[in-house]
């Protein structure tokens, strides 16, 4: 833990000072875990959409989580369920607390110099990965949100099908640095996201998810299209992605990495 003092809108009484990552997490590879933590949002992101109807898209909910693989290192680390670097701030402390009488939790950890951060950042906990997922998506893509808002360009980008994340990174999300020159950022999520897809695919295709589209992924992928009237390339498009996560929903959306 950083040893510095709070600030006093904070209550160290609800800092949440260990990772508290479920059990399971703690005996898979960085491998498995990175697979377990795309499956876990991508079940959060079906049970948002399936209670609350913001009308996400499969893709749209592997591109929400394509950042969040990026804010965790790959689902390494985090902690109160917060998957995107959400810092917490003075008013909404106080909001929170004339709503609920308590202080939310909080954790801690060293900035980024490099992006302009301060010493010791503050960061939101949640009580679930619903709970992270469903705030923010009604925070930083929101569908009718003012024209003031600062995530409005950002809104309209994603539920129009446009580059919402650029937009993310010019509204100032991943901070000033980025903000000025948001191209790497927005590269790094195109890498990532392909990535994730591909490890998602192989899990699904019961092989290892190294995120390496081999000869075994290519004929495994082939088998399933011609299985599912898809074309049958071997190549990990849309349409086979989507085929392969609703045949994983079908399944009843398991987690178990341990098989």
């Amino acid at each position: 833990m950083l040893d510095t003092k709070i600030p006093s809108w904070l209550d160290e009484s609800v800092e949440i000072k260990t990772p508290d990552q479920p059990t399971y997490f703690s005996v898979l590879s960085p491998q498995k875990k990175a697979c377990g933590f795309i499956l876990l949002s991508l079940k959060s992101l079906i049970e948002i959409d399936s209670k609350e109807n913001f009308g996400l898209s499969l893709l749209q909910m592997l591109d929400v989580i394509g950042n969040s693989i990026v804010e965790t290192g790959w689902g390494l680390k985090w902690r109160g369920w917060n998957f995107g670097g959400w810092k917490i701030h003075k008013d909404f402390v106080e909001s929170y607390k004339k709503a609920n009488g308590v202080c939310p939790p909080w954790w801690r950890a060293a900035g980024h110099i490099g992006a302009k951060d301060d010493p010791v950042v503050y960061y939101r906990g949640f009580s679930s990965p619903v709970e992270f997922y469903k705030e923010w998506l009604l925070k930083f893509v929101p569908k009718n949100a003012n024209k003031a808002n600062r995530y409005y360009k950002t809104g309209q980008a994603f539920w129009s099908g446009g580059s919402w994340f650029h937009e993310l990174c010019v509204s100032g999300y991943k901070g000033e640095v980025t903000k000025e020159n948001p191209d790497p950022s927005v590269k790094t999520h195109e890498n990532v996201l392909s990535r994730a897809k591909t490890m998602l695919a192989q899990h699904i295709l019961n092989l290892t998810p190294d995120g390496i589209w081999g000869n075994k992924s290519k004929n495994a992928c082939e088998k399933f299209q011609s299985d599912n009237q898809l074309s049958a390339t071997g190549i990990l498009d849309d349409a086979t992605i989507v085929k392969l996560i609703k045949s994983w929903i079908a399944n009843g959306l398991p987690i178990n990495m341990n098989s």
